[in-house]
């Protein structure tokens, strides 16, 4: 994560050039590594944030929504003491680390004015908010106190004087440009990599894939004019955040570094990047903990219902053997007369297979007559389990194909989404695990997510359902007659209605598509895709959510394009 003194240097300016000058309104804390701020300045409030997170600390203005806890915690009190109603004199970055300084100015309860500094240190484990009394420099309080003197480590107490973590880097690259105006004997490097990487570790506040992107633009150019370029664009940044192929967002920086090979999206402020990415991020891993409480569960079923099936499926091979019994019962009691008592074994001709002999195993303990009657007990036994088990056997195909939907289903869903399949395992008595914060609720009554919408190029409207409940009332209530349903054909994923009676053929290959992307073979060529009228579809009583008959389809055989897929999101 770029989160470096690079970035920092865009945001800080991006935040005075809004708030600075205001005056502070409100402060809360809804957890303890978060403050919020509410600025007002011209005309306008503003919200901001600042995280001392372990994973995602930052300073940004944020349009959220803000739920304080119903006691304060001790450092609110402090801010609110101190700050409550100061005015914002600054915000500045520390030479280009990762600190921020922002100066205010109260008026305390004699009517003296004081001036204030918040030091916001973004250090990682070492991450602190501390207020300080600019007239004295001592620490007024913060947010993490260090009491333990450890060597090389500060000591952060209130009345102590405060002191800037030593900076690690020598040089602020922004003051380093023209080599003319530099102070430091430091010039530009041979364009060479080793030599690049030495000339870099002078500099203050490079993250590892700042540091690597300019290697790659000195390597690839002349050395100054690379540095000088990249920090010009710097000065007029693009925020820009990556995203891997399951969408989640892995990094983001201050302008697009070519050597970060993501799908990446622009966007027009620091405080919106910072935003998205936290929200996304937290977002993400909840989903990813909730899918996988499911997913663990449902693949050790899966599992279950896959030796089950080998099993049936071995017992029905046996199964189908019940005629060899019944032939030789047959055998045995046509020459009843010509056994001798006591014999293992006798040897006859097949009258089933003409010019074919048989030889048939006796138990000499019991006569002709009973050893006739003990094949056609396991001729009727195994004749009787047929049945049975080829009903076992389409049974546990259909489970398993159940439970392979429901895998598919969870790999595209949020948080919404996943509850109210966990809602629907509980209800068919897969999980008997309680909701914990499951259901989605609005004034005590449960609320039903909608299916995804898409609109083809011609402008028909494309539904998918994101889950078994919703594509039952989908396809079997919401969608009329004469639209069109569609699934990828003996493959698990999604029910996807075309909200049209007689659609163009691109918008069938445009829905089939979608289809295929949200089914198991998503990243598969070529994926068959059925289609036919709703009217045609069959609920079968007693089946499982989801589940469907037809007749009459028409088969399509599409690749997923997710550039398409997506440009159709309506």
């Amino acid at each position: 994560m770029s989160f470096d003194g690079i970035l920092m240097h865009g945001l800080i300016k991006e935040i005075n050039s809004l708030i600075s000058g205001g005056r502070i309104t409100k402060i809360q804390m809804p957890s303890t590594f978060e403050i919020i701020f509410t600025v007002r300045n011209q005309r306008k409030n503003f919200n901001l944030e600042l995280s001392i997170h372990p994973q995602y600390q930052r300073l940004n203005l944020t349009n959220k929504s803000i739920q304080s806890p119903s006691h304060p915690y001790p450092f609110t009190m402090i801010l609110r003491k101190y700050l409550q109603g100061a005015q914002i004199r600054s915000i500045k970055q520390f030479k280009n680390d990762r600190i921020i300084l922002i100066q205010l100015s109260n008026i305390n309860d004699l009517g003296d004015r004081i001036e204030y500094l918040i030091s916001a240190e973004m250090l990682g484990r070492q991450a602190n908010v501390i207020i300080i009394n600019q007239k004295n420099k001592k620490i007024i309080d913060s947010l993490k106190r260090e009491n333990i003197d450890k060597e090389g480590k500060r000591v952060i107490l209130p009345n102590l004087p405060y002191e800037l973590p030593k900076a690690q880097q020598e040089l602020n690259p922004f003051d380093f440009g023209d080599i003319d105006k530099s102070k430091s004997k430091l010039t530009f490097p041979l364009p060479t990599e080793k030599s690049i990487k030495e000339f870099l570790n002078y500099f203050q506040g490079l993250g590892k894939d700042t540091k690597k992107e300019i290697t790659n633009r000195m390597l690839n150019s002349n050395p100054a004019e690379a540095w000088k370029t990249f920090f010009d664009q710097v000065n007029h940044p693009t925020p820009t955040i990556y995203y891997d192929d399951q969408k989640q967002p892995i990094n983001f920086t201050a302008i697009p570094y070519k050597t970060i090979c993501y799908h990446s999206t622009k966007l027009n402020s620091f405080s919106e990047l910072l935003e998205k990415y936290s929200h996304e991020k937290t977002t993400f891993s909840r989903n990813k903990q909730a899918a996988q409480e499911i997913l663990t569960h449902i693949n050790g079923l899966l599992k279950k219902d896959q030796r089950k099936l080998k099993n049936l499926s071995n017992d029905l091979i046996k199964a189908e053997k019940a005629d060899e019994f019944r032939i030789k019962g047959d055998l045995i009691t046509i020459h009843l007369h010509e056994i001798k008592s006591k014999k293992n074994k006798v040897t006859f001709d097949n009258y089933y297979q003409p010019g074919e002999k048989i030889t048939i195993k006796l138990d000499p303990e019991i006569s002709p007559s009973q050893n006739a009657q003990k094949y056609y007990k396991k001729y009727h036994k195994l004749q009787n389990s047929r049945k049975y088990i080829k009903q076992q056997i389409e049974a546990t195909r259909t489970e398993i194909s159940y439970f392979e939907t429901i895998i598919t289903q969870i790999n595209f869903a949020d948080y919404g989404i996943i509850s109210e399949i966990k809602q629907e395992l509980i209800k068919e008595k897969y999980l008997k695990l309680p909701n914990k914060g499951g259901k989605n609720t609005k004034n005590g009554r449960a609320i039903k997510s909608r299916p995804l919408t898409f609109k083809a190029k011609d402008g028909t409207q494309i539904l998918v359902g994101r889950n078994n409940s919703q594509n039952d009332h989908l396809s079997l209530h919401d969608a009329q007659k004469s639209d069109y349903w569609l699934h990828t054909k003996n493959i698990p994923g999604s029910h996807v209605i075309i909200k049209n009676s007689n659609p163009s053929e691109e918008t069938l290959i445009e829905a089939a598509m979608i289809a295929a992307y949200y089914s198991k073979s998503r990243h598969s060529a070529q994926v068959p895709v059925d289609y036919l009228p709703v009217k045609k579809l069959k609920k079968p009583k007693g089946s499982k959510p989801g589940f469907v008959t037809f007749t009459g389809q028409k088969t399509l055989f599409v690749t997923p394009d997710e550039n398409l897929i997506d440009h159709l999101k309506s």
